[in-house]
């Protein structure tokens, strides 16, 4: 039995692959990494600890300090920063990954300290009063801190 949508299914039949095995297996793993983890709801006290209370290493704690700024010509590009863990949740692999610095090893980190918490990226907080959202801060280029 698939894991797919029925809607999912309908398009990769309607495309001809309905009968591949292996399209259907590479379909169920994009689906599996792309979609929302899961939805918790926001007054989950698990949202509103500290990233700092999870003693990240250095490393990773300074990729979520949202501290570094690329200075490409006159453009200038600067990352949130992450206080809580009900802000790290929201993001998804692929918004970490977006980070400067932050490669597979540091994600693999940071999900690891999450499912201690029994939590995930890419996880929906249930609650439009929750302030999930990563804060803008006042950045420097790196070296001017």
């Amino acid at each position: 039995m698939s894991k797919l949508h029925p809607s999912t299914l309908q398009l990769i039949a309607d495309a001809g692959y309905g009968d591949d095995p292996a399209i259907l297996v590479l379909a169920e793993k994009i689906v599996e990494s792309e979609q929302r983890v899961g939805i918790i709801d926001a007054s989950d006290q698990r949202l509103r600890i500290k990233v700092d209370d999870l003693k990240f290493p250095s490393r990773i704690a300074n990729i979520l300090k949202g501290r570094y700024v690329y200075w490409e010509g006159e453009h200038v590009q600067e990352y949130p920063k992450i206080d809580t863990v009900g802000q790290l949740v929201v993001m998804t692999e692929y918004d970490l990954r977006g980070r400067r610095n932050c490669g597979e090893k540091s994600v693999n980190e940071i999900k690891e300290k999450l499912r201690d918490l029994g939590l995930h990226l890419g996880t929906t907080v249930m609650d439009e009063s929750f302030d999930y959202e990563p804060s803008r801060n006042s950045a420097s280029p790196p070296g001017n801190q």
